[in-house]
């Protein structure tokens, strides 16, 4: 099953973190190469970002706010030419 960014997710069965069993966290990154997703990063409150295995996390069918994540007041402008990217001023 694939995750979506902000999803609540728990912890099930970690052995190489087992202090965070249990815990609920939210989804904030995927690794995945070629359709396999390898791990997914989790944020928890007050807390770093921990990596897990897909098999290692369950969903609890609730998404976080993306701006409990990220200040709205901190975007920046992109001007695309051709395949580069430039931040424009």
């Amino acid at each position: 099953m694939r995750l979506g960014f902000y999803e609540k997710v728990r912890i099930t069965n970690s052995q190489r973190f087992p202090e965070y069993n249990g815990k609920i966290g939210v989804m904030v990154g995927i690794s995945e190469e070629n359709g396999k997703i390898y791990s997914y990063s989790v944020s928890f409150p007050e807390e770093e970002s921990c990596m897990f295995r897909p098999e290692e996390l369950v969903s609890t069918g609730e998404f976080a706010d993306p701006r409990d994540f990220h200040d709205e007041n901190d975007r920046i402008r992109v001007r695309v030419v051709g395949e580069k990217a430039f931040i424009v001023e």
